[in-house]
């Protein structure tokens, strides 16, 4: 299994042999929202799913929005002729296909010729066998270890993506988009936006928006899903429902959070805890919403969470009328892991703070 992550949503294309030399149309089928299969020539009955014995877990996908297909069903064509398989995509001049999974040496596919393997790497690790993932070495990704520790759990535990596209996040629709006016760039340039810009920005977890800059930019648009949305960093409002323009510099990264969301981050540090070391966190608080997070923990080394090794603690920000505001966290079950030591609450951006131990 191959996969293909185009210009709006994930697609898994499956490439088997076949004798056919014409163009023909594939035919997509639904798989989860957000991602559609589609196979090419004859399957075999075997393959790598049945051989691991192993059901995708849907339900966090199905709880998510309901896209429906993104392209033109008569413009996406495939043909194979001995043995060679040809796949074409509407693509306009500047897009680029990431991750077709045929040969990871490089992420950027478009116009490629390339060879499908099927084997072992023979103990080299020379990138040809691992799909692509985009990611960064950085303090920010060690400070928010706790997020994403609790976002891969979910992924985990219920079946919701980690990182998924924008068109799985409520109220992000080119369709919505379209219904409020024409889709012309000057009559309706949000709807332009969402076109152009979806393919190179998306969610981080349920509360995250990450839009990354690449090699020669210094701005880039950003189409903000319906409500409030706040700046990583300052805290300040970027906007709402809207297309944005940011000039981040060469240091930053683009982030923007939800209305209401709590971010649990800890200090930077070159390793993740070892088992049984507590963790001091900082619970930032985003926007003008009442905020509730879980947040998951284990002993971080062994699989006892297989064994039920592991709590759900909740986080609840409450906003009182005169300015201040009220925090919890709910106290781990007894035997459970309970690993978190001195906690800061934080109401971004940074006009208030809060202390009080585990």
């Amino acid at each position: 299994m191959k996969r293909l992550k185009s210009i709006y949503l994930l697609f898994i294309l499956m490439i088997w042999s076949a004798g056919s030399n014409l163009a023909q149309n594939p035919k997509w089928e639904k798989v989860a929202p957000g991602v559609w299969k589609t196979s090419l020539g004859t399957p075999d009955e075997y393959n790598l799913l049945k051989a691991a014995g192993s059901t995708p877990l849907l339900s966090g996908l199905d709880k998510m929005s309901q896209p429906g297909f993104p392209l033109s069903l008569d413009k996406i064509t495939f043909s194979i002729n001995e043995g060679q398989v040809a796949l074409r995509f509407p693509l306009q001049k500047e897009e680029q296909i990431f991750g077709f999974g045929l040969n990871f040496q490089t992420i950027f596919q478009r116009g490629k010729v390339l060879e499908l393997h099927v084997d072992h790497y023979g103990g080299k690790d020379n990138g040809r066998t691992h799909a692509p993932v985009p990611f960064y070495v950085s303090d920010l990704r060690m400070a928010l270890m706790p997020y994403f520790y609790s976002e891969f759990a979910r992924y985990h535990f219920e079946g919701t993506p980690p990182f998924r596209a924008m068109y799985l996040e409520p109220g992000f629709s080119i369709r919505r988009a379209e219904q409020s006016g024409s889709a012309d760039l000057n009559e309706n340039p949000y709807a332009e936006a969402v076109r152009k810009e979806i393919k190179d920005q998306y969610m981080a977890g349920g509360n995250l928006l990450v839009a990354p800059m690449f090699i020669g930019q210094t701005s880039r648009k950003v189409v903000l899903p319906e409500g409030k949305w706040f700046d990583f960093y300052t805290g300040k409002l970027a906007g709402e429902g809207e297309v944005i323009t940011v000039e981040p510099g060469l240091a930053i990264i683009p982030v923007f959070v939800k209305d209401g969301a709590l971010i649990p981050m800890m200090k930077p540090r070159l390793r993740a805890p070892k088992a049984g070391e507590t963790i001091d966190l900082e619970i930032r608080h985003y926007g003008t919403k009442d905020g509730i997070y879980r947040l998951y923990d284990d002993d971080g080394e062994t699989f006892d969470y297989e064994k039920g090794a592991f709590s759900w603690r909740e986080l609840k920000f409450e906003g009182l009328p005169n300015g201040k505001f009220k925090t919890g966290i709910s106290r781990a079950e007894p035997g459970k892991p309970d690993n978190l030591g001195k906690i800061s609450w934080i109401m971004m951006p940074g006009a208030e703070e809060t202390e009080n131990s585990n």
